[in-house]
């Protein structure tokens, strides 16, 4: 028996409108409604080839609307020194 059987082991690099949604934490009716509005934001349409919305194109335009950036590497390795020691911002916070 083939062990992938039954099991969603490929994730599709296309996108329904209900996956899309679902990508972006909104019913199928709100993403139909507002896709308008998305697209003149800069949201992708659909591939006119395939018919659906790239997976990657969604998660790019998602991640260029990002307000708050990652940590840097500076950053972590400096939490990760406060974390260690009890100190953030030179404050001994198990002490207040």
């Amino acid at each position: 028996m083939d062990k992938t059987q039954g099991k969603s082991w490929l994730v599709p690099e296309y996108l329904t409108e209900t996956e899309v949604a679902t990508v972006l934490g909104r019913s199928r009716d709100w993403f139909r409604q507002n896709r308008p509005k998305l697209e003149r934001e800069g949201f992708p349409r659909i591939d006119g080839l395939i018919g659906l919305t790239c997976r990657q194109d969604v998660l790019a335009w998602i991640k260029r609307r990002r307000r708050v950036a990652d940590e840097t590497e500076a950053e972590a390795r400096e939490n990760a020194k406060a974390d260690a020691s009890g100190n953030v911002a030179g404050v001994d916070w198990s002490k207040l």
